[in-house]
């Protein structure tokens, strides 16, 4: 079959099945989707906007994924969530097609099996492909720079590199495979006794394109500081990762760890033992994606959020170690007709989660809220929000600004102090939030979603709040100079 071909199914068939996951909702599968579009949205009006007028209490103030957004511009010619699901469903397939077009690349035989392993082996790598982020892309420049590296194709490595610094704030991951591949060359120049094996040039074109994308930047130098703390943030700040989403934490249990990674273990440890029993780390290809997988599997073990890089990297170390093997037609059979078998349950389960975490969150029931505050305050005047609650605010309601979102890091590198008293209030320790909010965050108003019950119980039983407007969930207060609680001044019923 000729390689057009191929790439032709590959690419129709992933963009069916990701739409037949992704459409399985009405809605957004994950609330920083709401802000990404929304963005895109502003872009296509304003094209480089200067500094990000929405939050008040944050370093924030450049668009790390800059490219990403413009990316994201054509989807929003039709309805925001309708192109918001589009562009979920488009750059997950070419993650996909990177993934198909590496391994043929490699000399992979099987390439259709590795690809749909891909897609089974991990619900939680399915879900966060559904999500409404830039890392499919991520991957996807991964994939291409190693192919790059392989051809020493200098240039376009540079190229790819000043992209990946304006599209996704992992562009450090670019020079981890920069360096990995650079010391498996000098591995390998030692194995076969042969002198400068490493070509320090590629390493090169990748630093010079990641420096020359921070330098050559619309948001420089702004974006220098941006960049500092949300990559390094989780580690300046660690007290904060209990407070940053769940995707930074470990998984809760082993079971949980086993049921979201259980495949991805097992192709891992079968990877290792053929590699050992059979010296195959001499192979340059296959001790790289070794050293690769083994660090991204023990980054997801830190962090779930790393199953989106550890998923696609693991499968192709797998089909390195695997393809070569002379299969019993019989057994052939059954292996497909098990992750076939997979791939069905792996989905059925991710659209369940999908439905679950909607239901559950119900980010797109605080559109009442939002608009009523747009109709009832003043321009810009800063609504005081908890951080998760920003991308859905900011998709219904531009006409206010808030104190903080994407990232907890933004307010406590902005001010400590200030932080310290924010987290002081959504934690129901503040004596008196109203006085907070109103003078050390210059707000009146206040936003909060109702699947959030301890901290809208905290707020209703505070003096000098009192409730403007309620939706299915989502609650408006205002804060008055009447001294008595919402509970105690109104009939209130949440």
């Amino acid at each position: 079959m000729k390689c057009s071909l191929q790439i032709g199914i590959i690419l129709i068939s992933s963009l069916l099945f990701f739409s037949i996951v992704q459409f399985s909702t009405p809605h957004l599968t994950e609330v920083d989707g709401y802000y990404h579009i929304a963005y895109a949205n502003q872009i296509k009006h304003d094209f480089l906007m200067q500094g990000f007028r929405w939050w008040n209490n944050s370093v924030f103030t450049s668009d790390i994924n800059f490219f990403y957004h413009l990316l994201l511009v054509p989807f929003t010619f039709v309805n925001l969530i309708m192109g918001a699901k589009l562009s979920s469903v488009f750059f997950a397939s070419g993650m996909v097609l990177a993934f198909f077009v590496l391994l043929k690349s490699l000399n992979i035989k099987y390439i259709w099996f590795y690809s749909i392993l891909l897609i089974a082996s991990s619900y939680s790598f399915l879900f966060r492909l559904m999500q409404v982020k830039a890392f499919p892309l991520a991957i996807s420049f991964l994939f291409v720079a190693y192919m790059l590296m392989e051809k020493r194709k200098y240039l376009y490595l540079g190229i790819l590199s000043y992209i990946f610094v304006l599209t996704y704030s992992s562009f450090p991951l670019l020079f981890l495979f920069a360096v990995l591949y650079n010391i498996v060359q000098v591995i390998e120049g030692r194995i076969l006794k042969k002198i400068n094996m490493a070509d320090f040039k590629l390493s090169g074109s990748v630093v010079a394109g990641l420096l020359v994308g921070m330098i050559i930047n619309p948001y420089f130098p702004d974006i220098l500081h941006v960049f500092y703390y949300q990559i390094a943030g989780h580690f300046l700040f660690p007290f904060l990762q209990g407070v940053s989403g769940n995707e930074w934490l470990p998984f809760p249990s082993v079971i949980t760890l086993l049921f979201a990674g259980g495949i991805l273990l097992l192709t891992y440890t079968i990877s290792v033992f053929g590699i050992l029993k059979h010296a195959l780390w001499k192979n340059r290809s296959k001790l790289f994606f070794l050293i690769l997988s083994t660090i991204f599997l023990l980054l997801t073990l830190k962090s779930r959020r790393f199953i989106e890089y550890a998923a696609p990297i693991i499968i192709v170390l797998f089909a390195l170690v695997t393809s070569s093997i002379k299969w019993n037609k019989n057994l052939a059979k059954t292996i497909a007709a098990c992750v076939i078998l997979l791939l069905a349950c792996t989905t059925i389960f991710t659209i369940k989660f999908i439905g679950q975490t909607v239901d559950q969150k119900q980010w797109y029931n605080t559109a009442s809220c939002a608009g009523w505050l747009e109709n009832n305050t003043k321009k810009d005047s800063i609504v005081f929000n908890y951080w998760t609650d920003f991308p859905p605010l900011f998709f219904y309601n531009q006409h206010n600004s808030y104190i903080v979102g994407a990232d907890p890091v933004f307010l406590q590198a902005f001010d400590p102090l200030l932080s310290s008293k924010y987290f002081s209030i959504f934690s129901g320790r503040a004596v008196d939030p109203a006085d907070l909010i109103r003078n050390d965050f210059n707000a009146n108003f206040v936003f909060l979603t109702l699947s959030n019950k301890q901290v809208v119980q905290y707020f209703l039983n505070a003096d000098h709040f009192r409730v403007r407007n309620t939706g299915k969930n989502c609650l408006v207060l205002e804060i008055v100079d009447e001294v008595g609680s919402p509970l105690e001044t109104q009939n209130i019923n949440i």
